[in-house]
C-alpha cells in the first residue's frame, strides 16, 4: 500500500521496481490526497477503503502488508472489524516517528521511503507468477481512460 511520502521522497520509481520484482498488488492508502504509484500500471488495485473492517476484507488473501509513506491506516467512517486478515502482518516504511507511534497494528521502519523501498527492491527476487489479490473493477488503463 503506498501513500504521498512515496512521492515526495521521490520514490514511484522504487514502488514501481518492487511490485514489478515480487508480483505485488499495489493499493493507494485510504483517503490520501496525493498520488503514489501509476494508476495506469497492471499492479495499481486502486484505493483502500477507510473503515476497518472494509480494509481487512480489502486485503484477505494476504499474509503481509507493507505500507510505504502512510499511515496505518485512516479509518472514516467507523466500521469495526479486525484490523487485518486472519494471518497477516504488516510492516509501515514511514519517515514519520509520530505516524509510527500511532499506528494500531504492525511493526514500523522510521526513514526514507524511497531508500527503504529500493533496499527491499534490492533483496528481493524476480518472481514469475502473475499478481493476485481481488480486484472487482475495471482495468485500472481503462478506469483511468475513462477519467
Amino acid at each position: 500500500m503506498v501513500g504521498g511520502d512515496v512521492d515526495a521522497s521521490g520514490g514511484w520509481q522504487a514502488a514501481v521496481e518492487l511490485a514489478e520484482r515480487c508480483a505485488l498488488p499495489v493499493w493507494e492508502a485510504p483517503l490520501e490526497g496525493r498520488v503514489a504509484f501509476p494508476q495506469s500500471h497492471p499492479h495499481y488495485r486502486g484505493a483502500l477503503l477507510p473503515g476497518i473492517a472494509l480494509v481487512a476484507q480489502q486485503l484477505a488473501g494476504h499474509d503481509l502488508v507493507i505500507v510505504a509513506g502512510a499511515p496505518v491506516f485512516r479509518y472514516y467512517p467507523y466500521v469495526p472489524g479486525a484490523f487485518l486478515p486472519p494471518g497477516a502482518e504488516l510492516v509501515q516504511l514511514t519517515s514519520d516517528p509520530g505516524e509510527a507511534a500511532r499506528a494500531p497494528v504492525g511493526d514500523a521502519i522510521v526513514g526514507d521511503v524511497r531508500q527503504a523501498l529500493e533496499a527491499l527492491a534490492d533483496l528481493t527476487k524476480v518472481r514469475s507468477d502473475p499478481v493476485t489479490g481481488a480486484w472487482h473493477g475495471p482495468s485500472p488503463s481503462r478506469a483511468t481512460a475513462a477519467r
